[in-house]
Parts: structure tokens; sequence; C-alpha cells
């Protein structure tokens, strides 16, 4: 599960490089937690405030990689985010 969520979230960074839009790169990462949180046998009220505080989050961080994309604080950012979303 850590090596998927390294590869979607290296996946949508690269998305975002692509599109500059982070609410899309954030609605994909938040419709994947959503779907993955429904087949582990959690209960669907932990699903929706999971999935609306994990879509907060990575919309936050989308935004920080779109507004710092080419300065050496992107992959301080990167890292930071791929270190956090791991935990």
């Amino acid at each position: 599960m850590i090596a998927f969520k390294i590869l979607l979230l290296i996946g949508l960074m690269q998305l975002l490089l692509k599109t500059e839009r982070p609410g899309l790169c954030a609605g994909i990462y938040a419709a994947i937690i959503f779907i993955f949180s429904l087949i582990v046998d959690v209960s669907f009220i932990d699903v929706i405030i999971g999935t609306a505080v994990s879509g907060v989050l990575a919309f936050i961080y989308f935004w920080l990689l779109d507004r710092f994309r080419d300065t050496f604080t992107f992959w301080i950012i990167f890292v930071v985010g791929l270190v956090l979303g791991v935990i």
C-alpha cells in the first residue's frame, strides 16, 4: 500500500505539472482514497470524513506544488508530502 501511495503521488505530481490544475489532482486523489476506504471494512461516516480531510489536505499540497513550481521549495514540499502521505 505504501508503494501504491508513493506512485500515486508521483503520478499526480506529473499530471499537475502538465495541467497546472491542483483541484483536478486533489479530486483524483480523494476519489481513489474514497474507493479504497470503501473496500476496506470501514463505516461509511468514517469514509466520508476521511475522504473530506484527505481531499482538503491534498488540495493544499497540490496548490503549494503548483505555486512553487520552478523553485527549490517545490522539491522540499514534494518530499515532505510524500513522507506525510505514507504515514
